[in-house]
């Protein structure tokens, strides 16, 4: 058994995040060390009216499984990347290709910035062909509605991003994550 260097609790040998904490576990081969000693008065000030960090804190949560967002890649980019460009992110998902444009303009360095005008892109690009294959498609009633269907679908993942940049998120939107044509 491994002991997690942030707090101090056992973790399997096999683990690489602690299920305590949360914490990454180092990979390299040492030999189990002792945990830290804590000082109980900061423990208990700590955890006094904080809420539970995990199930085997809280009663009401045993059996459950912490929730992993494999398209959040919030954690990617700095903090102060994110608040100071929040704004150049929000552009592309309400503007379209006027928004894609002034956002790497105004913020070109910007990582965060350039992950959203990416996701944006492909968001653009899926209402593209969206429009393009019900164009060509007129004469048939079910590609027009299934294209205005496609349509409002993107327009809701659209705003549905443009909430998650306001609040400092970076997930990739739902209909473009099978579309990685563009990641790198």
């Amino acid at each position: 058994m491994k002991i997690c260097q942030n707090c101090g609790a056992a973790v399997e040998e096999n683990s690489l995040f602690c299920t305590n904490c949360g914490a990454k576990i180092a990979l390299e081969d040492t030999p189990a060390q002792e945990a830290p000693a804590f000082d109980r008065q900061q423990e208990a000030r700590r955890s006094e009216g904080a809420s539970y960090s995990s199930a085997w804190q809280d009663p009401s949560r045993m059996g459950q499984v912490p929730i992993y967002n494999s398209y959040d890649r919030t954690a990617m980019f700095d903090g102060r990347d994110i608040s100071d460009n929040k704004l150049f992110a929000v552009l592309p998902y309400l503007l379209g290709v006027i928004g894609l444009i002034f956002a790497m303009v105004a913020a070109p360095k910007s990582a965060y910035v350039r992950f959203h005008v990416k996701q944006a892109l492909k968001l653009l690009i899926m209402q593209n062909f969206t429009v393009i294959f019900s164009a060509l498609l007129f004469f048939t009633i079910l590609a027009p509605l299934a294209g205005g269907v496609m349509m409002l679908i993107i327009m809701v993942s659209n705003l549905v991003a443009a909430i998650q940049v306001c609040s400092g998120k970076a997930i990739v939107p739902v209909v473009c994550r099978n579309f990685t044509s563009l990641d790198s």
